[in-house]
């Protein structure tokens, strides 16, 4: 199940309440675990489908641990200068 950080969903309340924060990075939460930032990135590469060149590629770069961790915060940037320019807020 997917759920929407800026979405009133329980999950995201529960995240919200007890979680990181969502501000700070992307959260997956796969086998009753919870994975946030380039932890997150790690376990999305390695549960990849690889079915395109550029998924496998992808895969293959965040499925390294180290790597992930190296270019997480660039990702986060990019990501943080997107919502920026889109005038989004701050999830509350």
């Amino acid at each position: 199940m997917m759920a929407i950080a800026r979405s009133d969903h329980p999950l995201v309340t529960e995240i919200k309440a007890s979680g990181p924060d969502l501000n700070d990075g992307m959260l997956a939460r796969y086998g009753g675990r919870d994975y946030f930032g380039s932890d997150c990135m790690n376990l999305l590469a390695l549960l990849s489908n690889r079915e395109s060149r550029v998924d496998r590629a992808i895969s293959w770069i965040f499925a390294k641990e180290p790597i992930a961790r190296r270019l997480y915060p660039f990702l986060k940037a990019g990501r943080n200068l997107t919502l920026r320019i889109l005038g989004r807020t701050r999830i509350s």
